[in-house]
């Protein structure tokens, strides 16, 4: 017995002897399964085909066949529906800031519909009324140029969700959006972040005339005052060229901030991932920049509109004065395209006048290819497209 103990001992002391050791081989990698197609919880409180899915947003005092003010994206509910509160204030940004005694009727003939700013439109189409006068032929506004914030006069809706701000302590050490928001205040993702701004860059001339930069901390002293904090939020780089391109807007519903789709596009997914999804935690932000970019946005909805006229526009005139006229359908178009500068008025002017004269009202013949002036030199073309939602006629959003 003590001898087979001693040969299981040398054959164990041989068999872990180096000479005779054959290591492991190298593990393999592991790759891990490809991701599901990107999806969200609760996608069937959205419509199946939200390319179909729309709302028709009538002007009483124009022919039915001459009358859609907006044509938006229906996507509040199976079927079709669109979120009253969203709906109406669209509505009365468009129509110059009338957000009180306003109303959606259903037919010409109809009674007023009454609802709570968080309940669902379900109709195909409505009528929006300033007054109980169906023929009056309230202004339109023909574009974000031509807005006039509503200082003091921001929609109910809006004033009962505020932002909260920071403590005091914490400003100095989060003087950027980075350091703010810390992740897309969309998606929540860490990577691939970057700013982007409520009123857009380009806009800096309105942002300064309406006086935008007295709503929160100013900008520091080197930098423009649209660059400011509160006129940020920090957003993935994919998500900030949706937001650009007027795909989405961020709204108040039911007590919530929440991203709401204007345009869905050609997939679902879009709409699926991103549709009153509420955002992550907002601090710091101007209520009033996120309401000028709702205004920045949903203006370019009602171009169509605009440039199918003849219409009673509101145009900004000297000193901030509003002007408020009919206009022919070749002085309409004109009014919905800003120059490069950010104004929509039609004449080369200083950098410093941000609004439209009298006289120019009278005269809208702006160069759209290259020209002689008087003195013989060639100027380029002052005014360039807004890229727009909607590429269709007027025609296609006046059907029945």
């Amino acid at each position: 017995m003590t001898d087979q103990i001693a040969q299981l001992s040398m054959a164990d002391e041989l068999g872990n002897s180096p000479a005779n050791n054959n290591p492991p081989p190298p593990p393999l990698i592991t790759c891990r399964p490809a991701y599901n197609l990107p999806s969200y919880p609760q996608a069937q409180m959205l419509p199946t085909a939200p390319r179909s899915s729309h709302i028709k947003f009538r002007h009483p005092a124009y022919p039915d066949s001459n009358n859609t003010l907006l044509f938006l994206s229906a996507l509040d509910h199976p079927s079709r529906g669109l979120h009253y509160g969203t709906a109406i204030v669209a509505c009365g940004i468009i129509a110059g800031n009338r957000f009180a005694g306003v109303h959606f009727r259903a037919e010409r003939d109809g009674h007023p519909t009454e609802m709570d700013a968080n309940q669902i439109l379900l109709g195909k189409s409505y009528y929006f009324c300033v007054s109980n006068d169906m023929e009056e032929k309230y202004a339109i506004v023909p574009s974000f140029a031509h807005w006039p914030f509503p200082h003091g006069n921001l929609p109910a809706s809006w004033l009962a969700l505020p932002i909260p701000e920071m403590p005091e302590e914490l400003h100095s050490r989060l003087d950027n959006v980075l350091n703010r928001d810390l992740s897309c205040r969309i998606t929540g993702h860490v990577e691939s972040t970057e700013q982007a701004h409520l009123v857009p860059k380009n806009e800096s001339q309105w942002y300064n005339a309406q006086k935008m930069s007295e709503y929160g901390p100013r900008a520091r002293v080197d930098s423009p005052s649209v660059d400011g904090l509160w006129n940020s939020i920090l957003l993935r780089s994919d998500i900030h060229t949706l937001f650009d391109t007027r795909r989405f807007i961020i709204v108040p519903k039911n007590g919530k901030w929440v991203a709401h789709v204007l345009e869905p596009g050609f997939s679902k997914q879009f709409m699926h991932l991103y549709h009153n999804v509420e955002l992550q935690p907002l601090r710091d932000i101007g209520l009033q920049q996120l309401f000028a970019r709702f205004a920045w946005a949903i203006i370019s909805y009602a171009k169509g509109f605009v440039e199918d006229g003849p219409r009673v526009l509101a145009v900004l005139g000297d000193s901030r004065t509003i002007l408020t006229r009919e206009f022919p359908a070749d002085e309409c178009a004109q009014l919905t395209k800003p120059n490069k500068s950010g104004s929509a008025s039609p004449r080369k002017r200083k950098a410093s006048q941000s609004v439209i004269t009298e006289e120019e009202l009278e005269d809208l013949d702006v160069p759209t290819e290259l020209e002689e002036e008087d003195r013989g030199r060639k100027r380029r073309r002052v005014l360039e497209w807004l890229p727009t939602p909607d590429e269709t006629s007027p025609d296609y959003f006046n059907q029945s």
